[in-house]
């Protein structure tokens, strides 16, 4: 039997989110990896952290999710939004502790104007969302995110017992606005040194696309654009997600931004 090197991940969502959000996908991933041990880390203020202060500086973040994760080795880290905040800080001012990054619709200040980084259409939705009741936050962020929506009264259903159980301070939520805003990239460096991977959606109504074009383009990495899908990714389609980490790390080889791909069809 030929032995195979353990491969670890860390997982991490985005604002206000936990490590339940990622739904089927944790496990979706664990089977098209056989050999590998897949953690899921809370930021600050999140999930089973939810009583703890959020910093307002992604890099104060950073040192709570490194002080959280359990691997002995480098790890390979999949960041959505935020959470890609915080992976690319992580790889750029620890890059002895990574293997690889993977980034979903995430931005970085430096690299796209406010309007790009949250489209203003949503601006007013998020205001009310987060002023008024879990209900209304949570219906929201739903219709914000997911383009794929048959699962809509399940996954509310899901998500208000998460706030229920581990429920995300106004504070906090205040804080990751903040934190996400105005995170800039190291002023020791910007080069990644790592085989990285970055996915956006064509049709994310939260986060424009050119976001993660211009992370692409400043890293020098892998990019792919899914056609329909919205900023949950992992939501919308775990699948498509799971197939192209496969085919970057069989090869770090530049691939059509627009493939064509069949959507959902195992789902």
């Amino acid at each position: 039997m030929v032995n195979q090197t353990l491969e670890r991940w860390v997982l991490l969502r985005g604002l206000t989110r936990e490590c339940r959000h990622w739904g089927g996908f944790t496990e979706l991933l664990a089977q098209s990896r056989p050999c590998s041990d897949i953690q899921c880390i809370d930021l600050p203020g999140n999930g089973r952290l939810c009583e703890q202060n959020s910093p307002a500086r992604i890099t104060s973040i950073t040192d709570v999710v490194r002080a959280q994760h359990t691997s002995n080795g480098p790890v390979y880290v999949l960041g959505l939004s935020m959470g890609g905040m915080v992976a690319t800080d992580w790889a750029l001012r620890y890059p002895d502790e990574i293997s690889g990054l993977v980034l979903i619709n995430s931005s970085l200040a430096e690299l796209n104007p406010i309007w790009q980084r949250v489209r203003w259409r949503v601006w007013l939705n998020m205001v009310r969302a987060f002023l008024t009741s879990v209900e209304n936050r949570e219906e929201q962020i739903y219709k914000l995110t997911c383009n794929v929506r048959d699962d809509q009264e399940s996954m509310l259903s899901q998500w208000l017992r998460y706030q229920r159980e581990c429920p995300v301070m106004r504070r906090n939520i205040i804080h990751q606005l903040i934190a996400a805003a105005r995170y800039h990239l190291p002023a020791s460096g910007n080069q990644l040194t790592h085989n990285a991977l970055v996915l956006a959606a064509e049709h994310d109504r939260l986060v424009s696309p050119q976001c993660s074009s211009q992370i692409a383009a400043v890293f020098g990495t892998v990019l792919y654009q899914h056609p329909t899908a919205g900023h949950d990714l992992t939501h919308d389609d775990p699948i498509w997600v799971v197939e192209r980490i496969s085919e970057w790390q069989r090869g770090p080889v530049m691939l059509p931004r627009h493939p064509c791909e069949k959507q959902r069809d195992n789902q």
